[in-house]
């Protein structure tokens, strides 16, 4: 507590400024706020004290106006693990201590002072902190951060990308490119020399108070591992966790998970079992790892599957798609959603499947762009039902296909711009059948080892 309260009246931070009690503006009410922070082999790390303010006391249009800050996508960070592994990029990892501290609040609002911390005026009168900084609470704090950071990257030459707001890329004068990657307060940072690396640090150093965590290898709540020729991810100590929150660390483990996420509303005790089912799993998978290698290729390829009528409740199907590169490298990008509407017949759920990755294809292909390295040839889309690949390459309309939803006639559009090449892959060799459908163990390790890559 005394080491963030004096955080808090650091001279170059200029948290706030006591003053009396205004009679015409609220107070908003504070507390102290305690969290332990892990490293990376689930030792305790720092023990964390952290004065806020309780925002939900804010009145909009008054104490606060626009409030969103995004964050950097799943996807954009494992690209850069790829493109890291492939590329053999130096990665570093800083902290920005009290990062909301470092930027500047525009509504006048008022704060509690401290419990433990209080000061009064000479006279005895009760004083108040009226902010100069977007302290943590506030419901506009992390657009404001977001802004100041934002702001000093754009100075520093870096361009934001358009596809994710949190990926920042800067061409280096030897044609190389650097990559800054921002999670609020946890910032990645990518170049091809250790002296970029350094240079990146010391700029962060120069403007906020940063903590250096040198190479990256936490994230998250996920373990980054690095050898001469790949990278790995896992989320071994996660694991752990929540196998001992549910008393599960010495369950016997099974070799296939189950269904469970689609029945997050009403649950009853049969899906008790099938949650149990999946800690059981999850028990026989901590050591696998997902594995970005060197010598993949830039060209994104995936598949795409649909399983026709599963849910037995409303008889929609589900859609599943992964991409990855080109290579024996792990996925980037992958998804399972059950499908909006009721397809009539297996074409039609292959089909809204294939509209769905075919999205997520042309949004990768734009933030491979974004990242310095463009595609030049169309992205690889597997598909395990003819007639499927038949009506994304032709615009014929019959009995059976002329009720679609036009918008998802657009992938037609994409496979004659060349975006986009569907190729026939037989459903023994259909990877994203794992995203769909429960197969039996020696297929989930089959499916798992692509996914995963090795």
């Amino acid at each position: 507590m005394q080491a963030e309260y004096e955080s808090l009246m650091d001279n170059k931070i200029n948290t706030w400024t006591l003053v009396d009690e205004p009679e015409d503006q609220q107070v908003l009410p504070g507390k102290w706020v305690y969290k332990v922070k892990y490293g990376a082999n689930g030792q305790v790390d720092t023990l964390k004290a952290r004065y806020v303010a309780k925002g939900y006391a804010q009145i909009e249009d008054l104490d606060f106006f626009d409030t969103y800050a995004p964050t950097c996508k799943p996807e954009t960070f494992r690209i850069l693990l790829a493109t890291a592994a492939r590329k053999d990029l130096y990665l570093g990892q800083m902290d920005v201590k009290s990062a909301y501290l470092h930027s500047k609040i525009e509504e006048e609002i008022y704060l509690e002072q401290p419990e433990g911390f209080v000061k009064k005026a000479s006279s005895g009168q009760k004083l108040v902190c009226k902010l100069n900084k977007s302290i943590y609470g506030l419901k506009q704090a992390a657009k404001n951060w977001y802004e100041a950071l934002t702001s000093l990257l754009l100075k520093k030459g870096f361009k934001r990308s358009c596809n994710d707001y949190c990926l920042f890329v800067r061409k280096e004068e030897n044609g190389t490119f650097s990559y800054v990657l921002v999670w609020v307060d946890d910032i990645v940072v990518a170049g091809a020399t250790e002296e970029a690396i350094n240079e990146i640090k010391s700029m962060l150093n120069e403007n906020f108070k940063m903590d250096d965590r040198g190479d990256l290898n936490w994230f998250l709540g996920m373990q980054i591992l690095r050898s001469h020729d790949k990278i790995t991810v896992d989320q071994m100590k996660y694991i752990e966790t929540v196998l001992q929150e549910f008393n599960m660390s010495d369950c016997k483990a099974v070799a296939t998970p189950g269904e469970l996420s689609r029945f997050l509303d009403k649950p009853d005790e049969s899906h008790w079992k099938a949650a149990k089912r999946v800690l059981r799993y999850l028990k026989g998978t901590t050591d696998l790892r997902l594995t970005f290698v060197k010598n993949s290729s830039c060209d994104i390829v995936g598949d795409s599957d649909a399983d026709w009528s599963g849910d037995l409740n409303d008889r929609k199907s589900t859609t599943g798609y992964y991409f990855k590169f080109e290579g024996n490298g792990g996925a980037i990008s992958w998804e399972v959603k059950k499908q909006a509407t009721v397809a009539l017949s297996t074409a039609e759920a292959e089909y809204q499947a294939m509209a769905a990755a075919a999205q997520e294809a042309i949004y990768l292909r734009a933030l491979l762009k974004d990242f310095g390295f463009p595609m030049e040839k169309a992205t690889d889309i597997g598909e395990d039902n003819q007639s499927c690949i038949k009506m994304c390459h032709n615009p014929v309309m019959h009995k059976r296909s002329k009720h679609i939803d036009t918008k998802l006639h657009f992938i037609r559009e994409r496979v004659e711009n060349k975006e986009i090449k569907i190729h026939y892959v037989p459903t023994e060799e259909m990877t994203a059948d794992i995203l769909t459908k429960s197969l039996p163990r020696v297929k989930v390790a089959k499916h798992r080892t692509v996914l995963l890559g090795n």
